[in-house]
């Protein structure tokens, strides 16, 4: 997996171009003479970094996909991976080779991952009918040479049905779950009615608890608290391990459990309640 080096550049919202022209140079720490920083980390550890690295591109909505200057594929992030699980915009070839899905942009792709690998940042916006792309294109490290291919970042804004993880700003601002839930609809562009008749409850409840979104998180209007999201870094909903939903319904039923037989505080004397016969429920 390839290091990408400085940050993200600059994003103005969540669905406009990407500017990696911003992109600082990356900074490396000085290292002191005869110490042990000078020798490469272990095996082990580098591992380690590596998954967590992945992880962490992982949890952007920003697609991201490490190409070769003939676009062969060599790392996608997850939400490139839905991208190009789409087939809308990009597509893997039989040589594993990604090439955009309208053919009439494949030659402007191919120049543009030419001039990346030669080291100029490229700009790719596209509009073709309802398919809205904006991508940029940058070499990775530094330049090729005889020894090296060059290696291209391809990073596109996300699309407009990603799904975005609004749980720190609900939290932060102490939202219900219901309110989360009509935050993620407004985030999508839904309107009241349609987050009504998804949701399964009445108009009048979501503008309710749009009315609330506002006022706990400081926002006279929707557009304003939009805004305010979109300058948000975007980060892709959190998956839930396999099992998790189970072990939860254990754990609940285990505290259910364990709060049924713990033993009861004292009360007053009582009647002596009249015998169970054995193999009848209590209280049929």
């Amino acid at each position: 997996m390839m290091l990408v080096p400085g940050g993200m550049g600059s994003v103005q919202g969540m669905n406009n171009p990407l500017n990696l022209s911003a992109l600082p140079d990356p900074v490396v720490p000085p290292k002191a003479v005869g110490t042990a920083a000078q020798q490469p980390p272990p095996d082990s550890v580098q591992r380690v970094s590596e998954q967590a690295l992945s992880a962490a591109v992982d949890a952007l909505a920003y697609p991201m996909m490490t190409l070769q200057a003939d676009g062969l594929l060599l790392h996608a992030n997850k939400a490139a991976l839905d991208v190009l699980g789409a087939g809308e915009i990009f597509v893997l070839s039989a040589t594993g080779q990604v090439v955009p899905k309208p053919a009439t942009r494949r030659a402007e792709f191919v120049a543009a991952m030419q001039a990346a690998a030669g080291g100029q940042i490229q700009q790719l916006i596209w509009a073709d009918g309802k398919l809205t792309v904006h991508a940029s294109l940058r070499l990775l490290g530094p330049a090729a040479t005889s020894a090296v291919a060059p290696h291209v970042l391809l990073m596109m804004a996300p699309p407009a049905d990603a799904v975005f993880d609004a749980t720190g700003f609900a939290v932060s601002h102490k939202l219900s779950g219901a309110e989360t839930r009509v935050l993620e609809a407004l985030m999508h562009g839904n309107r009241a009615e349609d987050t009504a008749k998804r949701l399964g409850v009445g108009v009048a409840t979501v503008r309710s608890q749009i009315a609330a979104i506002r006022k706990k998180t400081g926002h006279d209007n929707v557009s304003s608290l939009l805004a305010t999201l979109g300058d948000l870094p975007p980060l892709r909903r959190m998956e839930k391990p396999a099992g998790a939903a189970k072990a939860g319904r254990v754990r609940a039923s285990a505290k259910s459990s364990a709060k049924a037989i713990a033993p009861a505080a004292p009360a007053a004397p009582a009647a002596p309640a009249a015998p169970v016969a054995l193999g009848t429920a209590a209280g049929e």
